[in-house]
């Protein structure tokens, strides 16, 4: 830094270095001083599937809260535009002092951007929202090259149709983006890192959730609660809960994201009436779980082409009378009867061996090593399991209403 700026107040200091795997924050609070700048310094370090259009370098001015209820207000308040598609109203550049809503629209019929501000509360307080946008005409809103920090809601839209929240870094907040009774939006290119919950859904249609990268979640990364035709393609999950499906989820589909690092479930299948498609997905040390509800929704899926830890995760369905002798990084026999799962090595996954709705099934000599689950079983009969060894697993073998002539003997459990 030169020596006119070392000259200057210093109020506020975000670091965000983003690389492939760890994004790492340092913060510094700043006092409210009308006009008063806060200078952000961003790294480009994303790969190329999580570009940003963040620049390295944003002054902020700071700003009072902005409420908006109609055109006449919206164009007033911004920087600049004419609200149409080509040359949206814009609110740019503004850090914001709140502790309940920095900014507020409802009602608007033209478009706008929101962009390239600022948005840091503190958490502390009960309802501390970045942006919340209600009864916006459909298409008119865009939210993108923001930066959110140490807020209750980041972002909240509520019947507001394909609204665009594009490249934006969420930090340290419980739930970054809220969105219900809306459809058609789009969320792209986002960073979320350390929050408890990222993306919430709930009563949306044909939402598209794409290339967005998840950090530490302490909660989940997504949560969907009533959904349709929802897509969830290309985005990376590290050290959290993937994917929470509750609620009743159709058209679901989830395809060529990775898992990693999230042995209690990277995708936790718990609600209800799930239809869809799980494909193309890679798992690492992580995998699929499902609550006990979901059970019979299973055979609905339609799954196929995913890995964990570099090997197929299988979903057999509807076979009978084989031995499984591939190598399986996760393994799914839905309605299936006599077959034989011998012989193989399961690690550091979601569940090894489930069994949902089988009969006739023998499990023997299988290793498992630091699954959450080692062998479950659901709504089945007539199963043997022997001769398996159980390292350090949480759970070690689960029967879940499968009691009718289910034998299992001299196995070595050692569970953590």
């Amino acid at each position: 830094m030169n020596k006119k700026r070392e000259k200057r107040t210093i109020l506020g200091l975000i670091l965000i270095i983003i690389s492939t795997s760890i994004v790492t924050i340092q913060s510094e609070a700043f006092e409210s001083a009308n006009q008063e700048t806060v200078e952000v310094d961003v790294a480009n370090g994303l790969p190329n599937k999580y570009p940003t259009e963040i620049p390295l370098l944003l002054n902020y001015t700071l700003h009072e809260p902005i409420l908006i209820t109609n055109d006449e207000e919206l164009a007033e308040i911004a920087s600049n535009g004419t609200g149409t598609e080509n040359d949206p109203f814009t609110i740019s550049g503004w850090s914001f002092n709140y502790t309940e809503e920095a900014v507020y629209i409802n009602g608007t019929t033209v478009y706008f951007v929101i962009k390239e501000c600022l948005f840091n509360s503190n958490i502390s307080y009960s309802f501390s929202t970045g942006i919340r946008l209600e009864n916006v005409a459909n298409g008119t809103a865009m939210i993108e090259n923001n930066i959110f920090q140490d807020n209750i809601y980041d972002i909240m839209i509520h019947n507001s149709d394909s609204s665009k929240i594009f490249n934006n870094s969420m930090i340290n907040s419980f739930y970054c983006l809220y969105l219900t009774d809306s459809k058609n939006n789009q969320i792209i290119d986002n960073d979320f890192s350390n929050c408890f919950n990222s993306i919430c859904l709930s009563r949306t249609y044909n939402a598209l959730v794409c290339h967005n990268s998840f950090l530490s979640g302490k909660q989940s990364s997504i949560e969907l609660y009533t959904t349709d035709n929802t897509t969830i393609h290309i985005n990376s999950f590290e050290q959290n809960m993937g994917v929470i499906d509750e609620g009743e989820n159709l058209n679901l589909v989830i395809t060529n994201n990775v898992f990693n690092q999230s042995n209690r479930g990277g995708l936790f299948l718990s609600g209800y009436g799930l239809e869809g498609t799980i494909a193309n997905n890679k798992f690492i040390n992580s995998g699929i779980l499902f609550y006990i509800a979901q059970a019979y929704n299973l055979i609905q899926l339609d799954v196929y082409n995913n890995t964990v830890n570099d090997l197929p995760l299988g979903w057999v369905i509807n076979v009978q009378n084989i031995t499984l002798t591939d190598n399986y990084g996760q393994l799914f026999l839905l309605n299936c009867s006599d077959i034989i799962v011998e012989n193989q090595v399961f690690s550091n996954c979601s569940a090894g061996i489930i069994l949902v709705e089988c009969h006739d099934i023998i499990v023997r000599n299988n290793t498992l090593v630091g699954c959450f689950e080692a062998i479950k079983l659901c709504y089945s009969k007539n199963i043997d399991i022997y001769n398996n060894s159980c390292f350090y697993s949480e759970r070690g073998i689960g029967c879940i209403a499968s009691l009718q002539n289910v034998k299992i003997y001299n196995q070595s459990l050692f569970l953590l």
